[in-house]
């Protein structure tokens, strides 16, 4: 990864330790920090965007405690009068939720399979629809969807210490942010529909190979379903190319 970026950072955190004026806030801030130090240190040799690499320094022993709360929608850096911790804490769980979850059965969750192969990704990739087959993917989205602000705010921040023509542009991220309808995302998530896919997928199957016709209702209410869903489906797409920008700009 770019070592000035990250030299940066623990700088930063570094400073933090010497120059904050130590109340209950900061101080729980600073070991917070201590907690999560080597956790983050590890990823400073991954080179250029490999999340697979990223994926294999969270296993290890000195990230247990990191891994612990990683599923944590706050930090206890927040309420700083500087927000940079808080947001870098909440932007490493977002990588690594994003682009380490896997399933049940180990397999990658649909999204994480997006991110790491993204060069056969298309844009129409069922993510939504998909994730409804495994908890451990559902929970994937639902705490993505808890971070996306400091996600959006880390990208601006990190603009504005760039050229102008290394930029992501603000109309992108303007519109991609936007255009994610979160509570529509979190009600499909937790509604029977989602529960019941990978049932009714199987159903569907056999039915269709038996020429039931009682099914196709079936079928096109799932279809409708899937057309409703189809906005935020791209839109997690936009997000996840997003986040490989993120993951090279952070380190």
């Amino acid at each position: 990864m770019k070592n000035i970026s990250f030299a940066v950072v623990l700088s930063l955190i570094a400073g933090f330790t010497h120059a904050i004026n130590l109340d209950a806030g900061s101080i729980k801030c600073g070991l917070a920090i201590k907690k999560y130090g080597t956790c983050m240190y590890n990823l400073s040799d991954i080179k250029e965007v490999d999340f697979a690499s990223a994926c294999s320094k969270f296993e290890q022993d000195n990230c247990k405690d990191f891994l612990q709360d990683v599923y944590n929608t706050t930090t206890d850096c927040e309420g700083q009068e500087d927000n940079t911790l808080d947001n870098l804490i909440k932007q490493i769980r977002y990588i690594y939720i994003s682009g380490c979850s896997k399933d049940e059965n180990g397999n990658l969750c649909p999204l994480t399979e997006l991110i790491q192969k993204r060069e056969a990704a298309t844009i129409n990739a069922d993510i939504i629809s998909k994730s409804c087959n495994s908890a451990n993917c559902k929970r994937q989205l639902n705490n993505m969807i808890e971070l996306l602000p400091s996600t959006k705010s880390y990208v601006e921040n990190q603009n504005s210490s760039k050229e102008e023509n290394e930029q992501v542009p603000q109309e992108w991220i303007d519109s991609t942010y936007k255009n994610i309808d979160a509570d529509s995302l979190k009600t499909y998530l937790d509604s029977e529909i989602c529960s019941k896919v990978a049932n009714t997928t199987n159903t569907l199957n056999a039915t269709d190979a038996n020429g039931n016709p009682g099914n196709q209702t079936m079928a096109n209410a799932n279809d409708n379903e899937s057309a409703a869903i189809l906005s935020l489906n791209t839109n997690l797409i936009f997000v996840s190319l997003l986040l490989i920008t993120i993951f090279n700009l952070l380190f």
